[in-house]
């Protein structure tokens, strides 16, 4: 069978570009992927509060996300990828942070970890998602 790929592309209403790319189950299994819930990403899109540095930082967090929704990256390194000077970055994963979007779990040195909501999206098994629904909603934010 060959591979079969669809993409849509959806202009919004500030002009900015979506596009989304569908591919047959069967090859998911081997790409790394990650769930991103409807609600979740309702709430994002609804926020006036974001702005599009916040969005893009967003984005970039859920993209390079790792198992069991942590995420682990200088904000140094995060402004270089993004092409965004780090102040901005600061100021967006604390705004991020102040939402609910994402947490800070620990540290590794003066590096933060963080974990990102499981109402947003999951990177784990299915079954891992009611425990860290469990979790986030019995934490407390800073």
């Amino acid at each position: 069978m060959p591979e079969t790929v669809i993409q849509q592309n959806i202009t919004v209403e500030d002009g900015g570009q979506l596009v989304t790319v569908l591919k047959h189950s069967k090859y998911l299994t081997k790409m790394p992927h990650f769930r991103i819930f409807n609600e979740g990403l309702t709430n994002v899109i609804l926020d006036e509060d974001l702005t599009q540095q916040d969005f893009k930082v967003l984005l970039y967090v859920l993209n390079n996300m790792e198992y069991e929704n942590l995420f682990q990256q200088s904000q140094g390194a995060i402004a270089e990828a993004l092409g965004m000077q780090q102040p901005n970055i600061s100021k967006a994963m604390k705004k991020l942070i102040a939402k609910d979007f994402i947490r800070i779990i620990g540290n590794i040195g003066r590096q933060n970890v963080y974990r990102i909501s499981p109402y947003l999206a999951l990177k784990s098994r299915a079954k891992n998602l009611a425990p860290m629904l469990t979790e986030w909603d019995g934490i407390e934010t800073a």
